[in-house]
């Protein structure tokens, strides 16, 4: 009997543990479609024993998740340092290492967003992809100026 719940783009269990994390019975891409609409950014995550994952970054554009690989790689950078590893084990210390992530994401954002301003008219998706950017430049913006406001 075949299956009617498109496994290709997430099937039952997928969507089971979305609906019981609170987002519905969709899958990763519904979910990551929805946000994009909404002009949030992807979830990127850096651990120390396995790296980056970002499992919605497949879904956004490219200038989006250059600025996600920026962030995550200065994680990479600071983790994998003895005084940046000591840091995991502090507050003051994660709100240090992510303010260095923001840092480092920042000049990228603001490359993409200029990027795709300069190309005059933007196209639907373009604006879509902006909104985004911008969304991301606040954001670092906002825990560079006044780091305490990010707590870990």
């Amino acid at each position: 009997m075949a299956q009617n719940n498109n496994q290709s783009s997430g099937g039952f269990w997928q969507k089971l543990g979305n609906a019981l994390g609170g987002n519905g019975w969709k899958t990763d891409q519904q979910i990551a479609e929805e946000n994009i609409k909404l002009g949030m950014p992807p979830n990127g995550e850096y651990s120390f024993w396995t790296g980056k994952h970002c499992s919605d970054c497949k879904f956004y554009p490219k200038e989006v998740t250059e600025v996600v690989d920026a962030h995550e790689e200065q994680h990479r950078k600071d983790y994998h340092t003895w005084s940046g590893f000591k840091k995991l084990y502090s507050k003051e210390g994660q709100r240090e290492l992510e303010v260095n992530a923001f840092k480092a994401e920042l000049p990228v954002t603001v490359r993409n967003i200029k990027a795709l301003e300069s190309k005059g008219s933007p196209s639907a998706a373009d604006r879509t992809t902006l909104n985004i950017l911008y969304n991301m430049k606040s954001q670092a913006e906002g825990v560079i100026q006044n780091p305490n406001v990010y707590i870990p």
